[in-house]
């Protein structure tokens, strides 16, 4: 048998056989694992050899699990810094209709929002006030033949689309979104679902009577004051529908004080939208201009991006 401190049969039977396996010469030993070039070019010799031959054999083996288990640590690791620094929201609102909010639209929306709640919407307490604002684009049957017979050229991609449904389904159903400004077709599907609150429990009677009420559960967006002072706002589709989900289920989880205190802060931001009046002197009449708020309101991470909706062939139809 080879023996490890013999520098004769260490030499033939590690060059040869470096996991001690065979018996014999390095020319009748198999050189398996192609190391015989590796131990010679490194210049090792003893027990530097038989060290480097065990670390050679565990990755020859196990290096798909090492890479594998690296891969997800980083993965693990970048998530959970994400998690920890991102900005925590105060105000929740979410959109999901067949529109897709790009550009500048996104931050003017948040910013505008923000306006009304920066002087009492830090929920979480951390000194500062941040619009979650999510974005959920979504077509029904309908408004896809619409869109294709205005552009025949349009590629929607059905399979995307069919995953924004289940998307809002989540949403509505266990995310943090309060405040919604929804699609009729969606808005319609959450009303049934006995997910909205009632404007008669939001507002006085006095009150809904000054607004542009869509039914009990929802309010006309852009014929409410604040669609016509912020553009980007307006530039939703017209038949938008502002609503406010009922209190969260989720609480069992979340805590029902920490769950209520924050519904009851998205509930005034709601009815300040709802009820907001114009700036005095300002006559919408004369405005030509974009008078969006520049506020500076923090983003954060967990927007539902979904901007693939149309840029992809009908090959999924």
């Amino acid at each position: 048998m080879a023996t490890i401190n013999d520098d004769k049969n260490n030499n033939n039977n590690l060059h040869g056989d470096p996991d001690g396996e065979h018996e014999g010469t390095p020319e009748r030993a198999p050189d398996e694992h192609n190391v015989r070039d590796k131990y010679e070019y490194h210049g090792l010799g003893g027990s530097a050899k038989k060290a480097y031959s065990k670390l050679d054999n565990f990755w020859y083996y196990n290096k798909w699990k090492v890479i594998i288990a690296a891969f997800l640590i980083i993965v693990i690791s970048v998530g959970a810094y994400q998690i920890l620094t991102r900005e925590k929201g105060d105000i929740f609102v979410l959109y999901a209709g067949p529109d897709y909010i790009g550009g500048n639209s996104q931050p003017n929306i948040k910013s505008a929002i923000h306006t009304l709640g920066a002087s009492y919407a830090d929920y979480n307490g951390d000194g500062k006030v941040v619009v979650d604002f999510a974005v959920i684009t979504y077509l029904n049957d309908e408004q896809i033949a619409e869109a294709k017979e205005k552009n025949d050229n349009i590629m929607i991609d059905l399979k995307i689309n069919s995953e924004n449904l289940k998307k809002f389904n989540m949403e509505i159903f266990a995310g943090e979104s309060i405040i919604c400004m929804l699609d009729p077709d969606l808005y319609a599907r959450v009303r049934d679902a006995g997910g909205l609150m009632p404007l008669d429990k939001v507002f006085t009677k006095e009150e809904i009577e000054t607004l542009p009420v869509y039914d009990d559960y929802g309010i006309k967006l852009s014929e409410t004051k604040f669609a016509k002072y912020y553009k980007d706002v307006g530039k939703l589709p017209d038949d938008t529908v502002l609503c406010v989900r009922a209190k969260s289920t989720a609480s069992i989880f979340t805590g029902r004080e920490k769950t209520e205190k924050r519904h009851e802060i998205n509930l005034k931001v709601f009815r300040d939208i709802a009820l907001f009046e114009y700036p005095e002197g300002y006559d919408p009449e004369n405005q030509t201009g974009d008078v969006s708020d520049t506020a500076d309101t923090p983003d954060t991470s967990d927007m539902i991006d979904t901007s693939d909706t149309f840029d992809t062939t009908e090959g999924n139809q």
